[in-house]
């Protein structure tokens, strides 16, 4: 009789256990249910819905989780990993928004450092963010970031609602920022000192094309001064012509003949020679003759040629007369 009641009170045990565990199961399937219901609704969202209705939708994702994860739980068996899958999932989704709403803030573009200091914590997510230098920054396009933060929480919901699905894999390396922004101002200062380099370089070889232009042009200025003071040299005397009258004559310069006429009055008009020069053809009307209206001046001295009528000139032109210069040169005191 006493192994009887034994037996019964151990049956009874056993069923009121099996009892309370069925009880707990089915009621962490209800939990856990509710919170799938959340998860889903979140994830759908995400393709769907406004930034502001899927904040309210990872709330309510959120709060159903941890909501599941209070008590101990029965349901389901793998509910450990899952309920991290979840949270995990939630937390890359809401860092989705997060960089979403940086995005629209900052119009696209970001070399923030704090930024990197915070992604370098996901990094799965920087594993899929291409990075480059600006100006000695460290630099990425926030608009990616957004999108595998959405990629990556996408793949943990699926994991949570007990969905198969492959994990993305990047083609970065994880986001190192301490090691990458030192890469960025190494960079940054070899790119200044290569810009530098090249600044010299260019200087120095203006300065060295106009040192060569000073230097060519004061070659051709000596070699000009030269020539005119071998000009001079072998041409001592220069000759001025004057007339207050009109006044025209041919002239020859040591035997060549100038190819002009010359005319006056105007201008005085200077020329040089070696030893000799020749007025020919020389006429200043009928009531004048070019001894009285022609002034000479050698080497700044008043020079009287001797004038030798020519012709007598045609009916209606006057006479023409000619003149021959040979100056000397006066010896110095």
């Amino acid at each position: 009789m006493h192994m009887k009641s034994i037996l019964i009170t151990g049956g009874i045990i056993i069923l009121s256990a099996c009892a309370a565990c069925s009880f707990k199961y089915f009621s962490d399937e209800a939990v856990w249910q509710n919170a799938q219901d959340a998860l889903i609704r979140l994830h759908s969202g995400m393709q769907y819905e406004s930034i502001l209705m899927v904040r309210s939708r990872l709330a309510d994702a959120d709060a159903a989780v941890e909501d599941y994860a209070s008590h101990w739980r029965i349901f389901p068996l793998d509910h450990t990993r899952r309920v991290q899958d979840a949270r995990k999932g939630i937390s890359y989704l809401s860092g989705a928004l997060d960089w979403s709403s940086k995005v629209d803030s900052e119009a696209g573009s970001d070399t923030n450092q704090a930024d990197a200091l915070a992604l370098a914590a996901y990094p799965d997510v920087t594993s899929s963010i291409p990075r480059w230098c600006e100006d000695g920054q460290l630099a990425f396009d926030p608009r990616v970031a957004v999108a595998d933060f959405g990629i990556y929480g996408n793949y943990w919901l699926e994991l949570a609602e007990g969905k198969e699905d492959r994990q993305p894999i990047g083609s970065e390396p994880p986001l190192n920022p301490t090691r990458e922004l030192q890469q960025c101002r190494e960079q940054q200062v070899a790119r200044v000192k290569a810009q530098n380099a090249a600044i010299k370089a260019r200087l120095d070889a203006l300065r060295a094309r106009t040192a060569a232009a000073e230097a060519e042009q004061r070659a051709q200025d000596a070699a000009a001064k030269d020539k005119e003071a071998a000009f001079l040299a072998a041409h001592p005397f220069q000759v001025q012509f004057s007339s207050y009258y009109g006044c025209s004559f041919v002239l020859y310069i040591d035997g060549e003949a100038t190819g002009s006429k010359i005319s006056l009055p105007g201008p005085p008009v200077s020329f040089r020679m070696a030893h000799s020069m020749t007025l020919e053809d020389a006429r200043c009307g009928f009531k004048h003759v070019p001894a009285d209206e022609i002034l000479v001046r050698v080497n700044g001295s008043w020079y009287s040629p001797k004038w030798v009528q020519e012709t007598a000139g045609r009916p209606g032109d006057p006479p023409s007369f000619k003149a021959t210069l040979l100056p000397q040169l006066k010896s110095p005191k």
